[in-house]
């Protein structure tokens, strides 16, 4: 629990990432209530696609073992996330989030799902096609017109 309020809070230090923890029943909190919006971010993408992931370690990588020329790759873990959450309604907290890093999450949801929300996907697409931000403007313009191409 201590995990969880620390991620919910501001930090002076790294930002705190979500590992794989036993947080299943506080990640719906944590991406509605964590100040930091990477960590809201993450914690909506945990719910979007139904697992946790997360980097364990690094593994070296040989490029080119004549010149001695390498690097580390990370070394990423997953596991299922035990809660289910409906996703249209986990979409439209994400839709309405202040931080655009979340509303950009949102999008890649809203595009990777179009077909199986089709009903509420067009108010969704036309929300996040009005952004401020442009990246965010130029996702959601593009899910209204793989919307028009459907119908």
């Amino acid at each position: 629990m201590p995990a969880v309020l620390k991620m919910l809070g501001p930090c002076q230090e790294p930002k705190p990432t979500i590992s794989g923890w036993a947080i299943d029943s506080y990640i719906h909190e944590i991406a509605v209530n964590a100040i930091q919006p990477s960590v809201r971010a993450k914690a909506y993408r945990c719910l979007f696609e139904k697992k946790v992931v997360w980097v364990a370690g690094q593994q070296w990588k040989w490029i080119d073992k004549q010149y001695c020329k390498g690097r580390f790759e990370p070394l990423l873990r997953e596991r299922p996330l035990s809660v289910a959450n409906p996703l249209v309604d986990i979409l439209k907290l994400a839709v309405n989030d202040r931080s655009p890093v979340v509303r950009r999450v949102a999008d890649d949801t809203l595009i990777r799902e179009l077909k199986s929300i089709e009903a509420k996907s067009i108010k969704f697409a036309e929300s996040l096609s009005r952004d401020p931000f442009p990246s965010v403007a130029a996702r959601g313009k593009y899910a209204l017109g793989r919307l028009r191409n459907f119908s």
